[in-house]
């Protein structure tokens, strides 16, 4: 594109942009109506792998002693007293500090309303005990592999987790599509 040259729409995104900008860029992506929003939960989950992966490899090289202490701060010791709510906040704070302890605000920008969305939606289903046990166990394992610097293990164990959490996912997403076709 030639320095200085304009394209159709450039006025909407510069205006969202500084819109993002005086909003704090985390809460989440810029208003727009409904039927402009086609992505797919395929979708969403591979942006969530091709951000949180890397993430998670960048936070076991790049990790600091705060961003370690923030990410063992987000692993419940008992998740099974909480109630699910509490569970799913913990769940995103995890994520949340994995991406943070990466170093990379821009992947922190992108990740945020992914995670927002995927929440929202699997918030809504009736998980049991097994499931948030299980991810508790994936939370310790990947900040261990973590606090060790390990970015091979810290990469391989988010992929296994997030694949683990797919069809719990699809569950949800499809609950949710039910519900909202009344």
């Amino acid at each position: 594109m030639i320095a200085g040259a304009t394209w159709p729409g450039r006025r909407a995104w510069v205006s969202r942009i500084s819109s993002m900008e005086y909003r704090g860029m985390t809460t989440g992506p810029p208003a727009r109506p409904r039927s402009m929003i086609s992505a797919t939960l395929e979708e969403f989950l591979e942006a969530r792998e091709l951000l949180e992966v890397p993430a998670a490899r960048l936070a076991a090289e790049r990790r600091s002693d705060d961003s370690l202490h923030a990410i063992h701060q987000t692993i419940p010791g008992a998740p099974l007293r909480l109630n699910t709510s509490t569970q799913f906040e913990y769940n995103r704070s995890f994520h949340s500090a994995i991406v943070e302890a990466a170093a990379n605000t821009l992947v922190l920008i992108a990740a945020q309303p992914i995670f927002s969305v995927l929440q929202t939606n699997l918030a809504r289903a009736r998980l049991g005990e097994e499931f948030h046990r299980t991810i508790n166990q994936h939370h310790r394992e990947i900040a261990d592999a973590i606090e060790r610097q390990d970015g091979d293990a810290a990469e391989e164990l988010m992929r296994l987790h997030l694949r683990h959490i797919q069809p719990y996912y699809e569950r949800a997403w499809k609950h949710a599509k039910r519900e909202a076709l009344g």
